[in-house]
């Protein structure tokens, strides 16, 4: 059975950054957790986007989203702007 960073293109699991970075996976973990390494949750499976990746070793900031739609308003000219 594959594991499902190989059914989602763009997408690298703890253990496969792990070992491409020499960063523990609780490390990881942990940043994902803190906020400070963008991820996303598959049933129990933590994955990373490539491309947030890679803006952090380019030395960019990846995208953020809000934290929940809640804390986003749209505005009537389509901007939306964060109210928290």
């Amino acid at each position: 059975m594959s594991s499902t960073s190989d059914q989602v293109p763009g997408l690298v699991t703890v253990d496969q950054l792990s070992r491409a970075w020499g960063v523990k996976p609780a490390t990881l973990r942990s940043w994902a957790r803190k906020g400070r390494i963008r991820s996303i949750k598959i049933g129990n499976t933590l994955l990373f986007r490539i491309a947030d990746l890679q803006a952090i070793v380019d030395g960019a900031e990846p995208a953020r989203e809000p934290e929940s739609p809640a804390t986003v308003k749209v505005l009537p000219t389509g901007i939306t702007r964060n109210r928290g």
